[in-house]
């Protein structure tokens, strides 16, 4: 049987000839709305991204997509500007049932965990028949490369690649998993070989991102953007709440606004933690339903628990956004003057890779 590989099975290797370095563009541009961004989402966690803090990420090219946690009305109003996660149940009745009207394009991410649902594309079709290019869709998430044809087929414009590969999944619980990067390669054949003549939905890597030089391998493999969620929830300027570790215990910080100017040294070792939920883990099934206790919403009545492959993490809070920036933009760099690139376009012409050996 094949071996199928993650990002740290592959190691991008140097182009023959390369002019060293010079000025790059790191940026790429969204087709439907004109826009100039990172090739970089943020994963729609409460932990990550909310409608208090998406405008930093927004300002720094990184693109947000408000998660389902957030109120109703605040994602409705929001997708007219940024990307917003919602339900399947939530489109049907916010979008479907009656035709919303505004000057501006929306940007819904449909979010129900499994991409494989046919009724995921029964919206998508739905969607693009009643708005067009008014509204601009993402679907997903898929495990499966032939899926990836039906999204183009249904018109969206993007796909969350990756099932139970990210860092809070347990892809041994059910045993349904497709390692990422044989899962992107095999995507690309599939975009490649069979669907000739069709719209190429645009192709998001998310799961298994732990550092800039994973971003650069997730586009060499066939990613248009990569999705980062753990890494982000590391940062101080992240969305949740943030705890400081004391003798006494962990003691929630009131005002994270004193931390602003807080230098990464010290950072570091200033104790700050902040958790983490998988998009299925109980903890964010019973803060999407309105609860902000687990044993609150395991007591209501009528509860509805879905099957979870996930867990809460407690991660350190290491480093701002601006330090992470700094460093991605160094991999980025390194990575341009390595294959001889000057864009992402000539990157993923140039950029060639081998399977490490284990």
């Amino acid at each position: 049987m094949e071996r199928l590989l993650d990002f740290l099975d592959i190691a991008l290797i140097p182009s023959e000839k390369n002019s060293g370095t010079g000025k790059y563009n790191f940026s790429v541009t969204d087709e439907l709305d004109r826009s100039q961004s990172l090739p970089i989402f943020t994963s729609p966690m409460d932990s990550v991204v909310s409608e208090k803090n998406w405008e930093v990420y927004n300002s720094n090219g990184i693109k947000p997509v408000l998660p389902r946690t957030s109120p109703l009305n605040v994602r409705l109003e929001g997708c007219q500007y940024v990307f917003a996660a919602f339900s399947l149940k939530e489109v049907q009745d916010n979008f479907l049932l009656r035709k919303r009207i505004s000057q501006m394009q929306f940007k819904v991410c449909i979010d129900p965990g499994n991409g494989h649902d046919t009724k995921i594309f029964e919206l998508g079709k739905a969607l693009k028949a009643m708005y067009g290019p008014q509204i601009n869709l993402m679907g997903g998430n898929i495990g499966s490369p032939k899926v990836y044809g039906e999204y183009c087929k249904t018109g969206f414009d993007y796909v969350r690649v990756g099932m139970s590969g990210g860092s809070l999944v347990d892809p041994g619980k059910y045993g349904f998993y497709y390692p990422q990067a044989s899962l992107l390669i095999d995507i690309l054949g599939v975009k490649n070989t069979a669907l000739t003549g069709l719209k190429h939905t645009k192709i998001i890597s998310d799961g298994g991102i732990k550092n800039p030089s994973d971003i650069l391998k997730a586009i060499a493999l066939g990613a248009d953007y990569v999705m980062i969620g753990r890494e982000f929830a590391k940062l101080l300027e992240a969305a949740g709440p943030l705890f400081q570790k004391t003798e006494k215990g962990k003691e929630l910080v009131t005002d994270p606004t004193i931390l602003a100017d807080l230098p990464d040294t010290e950072l570091k070792d200033s104790g700050l933690i902040r958790y983490y939920s998988g998009s299925t883990s109980l903890e964010m099934q019973a803060r999407r339903g309105g609860y902000e206790d687990i044993h609150d919403w395991l007591g209501a009545p009528g509860m509805k628990r879905n099957p979870s492959d996930s867990r809460t993490d407690e991660l350190k809070v290491t480093k701002s956004l601006k330090t992470w920036l700094t460093e991605m933009y160094d991999c980025f760099g390194y990575g341009f003057t390595m294959s001889g690139a000057k864009d992402w376009q000539t990157f993923k012409s140039n950029a060639k890779f081998v399977q490490v050996q284990i």
